[in-house]
């Protein structure tokens, strides 16, 4: 079921110089390094991380372009979550 929010935004044309992007199947898999990792979630460890991503850019981009637009925004948006991560963890220190 998609919201409401989803549904107006999708039935607006993309943004100047943007296409969109079908996303078929994503997801992750989260494997644990060490013991800390393995030992449950109230303790942090090392994981590696595996992203999967199935998707069909619009507009007729070349497929080559896709892929590199797609590295571009998995880089950029773990560097958010980092980013994100960290000023939690330091508004939560500073409390």
């Amino acid at each position: 079921q998609q919201s409401d929010y989803l549904k107006a935004v999708a039935s607006q044309p993309p943004s100047k110089g943007k296409v969109r992007a079908v996303d078929h199947t994503s997801g992750y898999i989260f494997k644990p390094l060490d013991d800390a990792a393995r030992s449950g979630p109230t303790v942090r460890g090392t994981w590696k991380v595996h992203y999967i991503l199935l998707s069909e850019a619009g507009g007729g981009v070349p497929h080559w372009a896709a892929e590199k637009g797609v590295i571009k925004a998995i880089i950029d948006w773990y560097t958010a979550a980092h980013r994100e991560w960290v000023r939690r963890e330091t508004t939560k220190s500073a409390c």
